[in-house]
């Protein structure tokens, strides 16, 4: 049986077939539980597994099943981590680097290779820019993707130069593909709410179901700081204004 939360994924799930849609799904605490207990009820039969999920295929069910069994080596890098790792790396790009086994044999928690590389690759390499998006760079890749579309990110990134396909593909879509800003009107905070409780906190599909012009990422920051029920509305304590500033003097 579904739970409420997974109905309103269904129901989400058609505005992502007819829509051509790729969003971005958190995993609920009920989705977790219900993947551990089907694995240890049925073995790892991903495929079988993924016929009591809603949109949740066999590869993102090894992938999320493997992150919740070993968080220490699958999880968030730590920052002392990703120093250790800079250092072993020496400057060098990921092609230059021919001693991969060394460098995980070296860093302080152990991880599967394929994810030391792949943090390299994303987050270290010299030939890549990170941070912040200047605007030339925004223009550029506005610019190359009139040119050559959406679709081929890959070579978009190569054509960009200095940033990675991963980055150029969230840059646009998340941040760039729609690009109203400013206040949200009433009408605009009414529609959030009736979709999502439609919908459930998809905001790809809410993007499109309501005919926005602002990116997904947009309207989840909106809704999570301003409209979902669970924030705190009421007027800011003393206790809790001396632990901000206190917090900030640290």
């Amino acid at each position: 049986d579904l739970s409420p939360s997974e109905l309103l994924r269904k129901e989400a799930l058609k505005v992502e077939i007819e829509s051509s849609l790729r969003p971005r799904c958190i995993w609920l605490e009920e989705e977790d539980e219900k993947l551990l207990r089907l694995a240890k009820e049925h073995g790892k039969r991903w495929t079988f597994i993924s016929k009591f999920f809603i949109d949740r295929p066999p590869s993102s069910l090894m992938n999320r099943y493997r992150l919740l069994i070993d968080r220490e080596s699958r999880g968030p890098w730590q920052p002392f981590e990703v120093e250790v790792l800079k250092e072993l790396g020496r400057g060098r790009g990921p092609d230059e680097i021919d001693n991969w086994d060394e460098i995980q044999q070296k860093l302080p928690i152990s991880r599967p290779l394929f994810l030391i590389k792949q943090k390299y690759v994303y987050s270290l390499n010299p030939a890549i820019k990170f941070g912040r998006w200047t605007e030339e760079e925004s223009q550029r890749l506005r610019d190359l993707i009139e040119i050559h579309g959406e679709n081929d990110m890959s070579k978009i990134a190569t054509l960009m130069g200095s940033r990675t396909k991963r980055q150029c593909l969230e840059r646009w879509r998340w941040q760039l593909k729609f690009a109203a800003k400013g206040r949200y009107s009433r009408d605009e905070d009414a529609k959030i709410i009736e979709a999502i409780n439609k919908y459930g906190p998809n905001f790809a599909v809410i993007a499109k179901v309501i005919g926005s012009d602002r990116t997904a990422r947009h309207i989840s920051q909106h809704y999570r700081s301003i409209l979902s029920p669970v924030v705190d509305r009421s007027p800011w304590t003393f206790e809790e204004k001396d632990a901000v500033y206190k917090a900030c003097l640290e």
